[in-house]
């Protein structure tokens, strides 16, 4: 019992001190540091509320923290998934010269990916409290809207970096479906714009429950749908799974390849 605890230890350690080396390694070597995680999706509120609010004239309450919540989650999965297609080819030198399990280079850069959002998140907190919202029962929920962010970023990233040596296009693709998915989660408007004429999307694409209740739960306005809440990390999960499922067949092909 005391040696399995000691490699689990061990194990725990290793995975945060490569997320920690990989967050560090994103920022720290930058003039404006951690603040970088912050400044773009600032910038990207800034310019979407000129084209929205001001441009199309939006009516949205409390706009900017609207934005601000839906870009951060979104930002999560496609800085992680598109960061993270790369992952074997960045760590080979791991993979071939310690030994450890590999779903564990996986969390660990998850994590580091999170570690950002984890500032930014505070920053949404602090301004929704400054704005008078003060979170209520419904913060009970958000943990598992987290892990459903966390298992789909993970499994896409898993999915994604062991196909990508065969087919060296990919990134190409993944920006486009970036793009179209920027598009149709959600993050611009309310879901039921897009829900209500194509109400199949509720299942279609979990970001759009996931941005939904982020801001049911942190921001006023909107009500927590736990039936989709459910679905998503469901849905979640299943890529999680079909991740892990292919992580050592077709990744060791994807190492010999490379």
């Amino acid at each position: 019992m005391t040696l399995t605890r000691t490699i689990e230890n061990n194990r725990l350690e290793l995975i945060w001190k490569l997320a920690r080396a990989d967050f560090r390694k994103r920022y720290y070597h930058d003039r404006l540091g951690l603040l970088w995680a912050l400044i773009k999706p600032l910038f990207e509120v800034g310019i979407y509320y000129i084209i929205f609010k001001m441009g199309f004239r939006i009516e949205q309450e409390n706009f900017v923290l609207f934005l601000f919540g839906g870009l951060i989650v979104w930002m999560v999965f496609a800085e992680g998934t598109k960061r993270g297609m790369g992952l074997l080819v960045d760590k080979l030198y791991l993979i071939e010269n310690v030994q450890f399990k590999w779903v564990d280079l996986y969390i660990s850069f998850t994590l580091s990916i999170f570690l950002a959002f984890a500032f930014n998140f505070s920053v949404l907190i602090a301004a929704s409290l400054l704005a008078g919202f003060v979170p209520g029962p419904e913060m009970v929920y958000f943990p598992i809207v987290l892990f459903s962010l966390f298992l789909m970023t993970m499994g896409t990233t898993i999915i994604l970096s062991c196909v990508q040596p065969f087919l060296t296009d990919l990134n190409h693709l993944w920006d486009m479906l970036l793009m179209l998915g920027l598009w149709v989660s959600g993050i611009f408007y309310p879901r039921t714009v897009l829900t209500d004429v194509l109400p199949w999307m509720n299942v279609a694409n979990p970001f759009l429950g996931i941005i939904h209740n982020t801001r049911a739960i942190w921001i006023a306005g909107l009500e927590v749908d736990t039936e989709v809440m459910i679905w998503n990390l469901v849905v979640s999960a299943a890529v999680f799974c079909v991740g892990l499922l292919i992580l050592k067949p077709v990744g060791s092909l994807a190492v010999e390849k490379l």
